[in-house]
């Protein structure tokens, strides 16, 4: 697994308090927290997403994750305007 941690490491490195709570929350669901995220929440897609090749749903999940941490710094980047 470290291989994909190298390759998606906005999915894998957790620093911080909140990347303590992150943590936490990861390893009490697992890979199941990740189906829900790329599911959006809608079980009765659970069986499809299951189905798609790993590599895709990382890359989905690191754009993802990059362009929330964009808007948030954009958000702070505004508010101190």
């Amino acid at each position: 697994m470290s291989g994909l941690t190298k390759l998606y490491p906005e999915l894998y490195d957790n620093q911080g308090e909140g990347g303590r709570l992150q943590h936490n929350f990861s390893k009490k669901w697992g890979s199941y927290a990740t189906i829900v995220e790329l599911c959006a929440g809608d079980i009765r897609a659970i069986q499809e997403i299951v189905t798609l090749p790993l590599e895709q749903c990382l890359l989905y999940l690191a754009f993802k994750s990059d362009r929330n941490l964009l808007e948030s710094l954009m958000h702070k980047e505004a508010l101190n305007r």
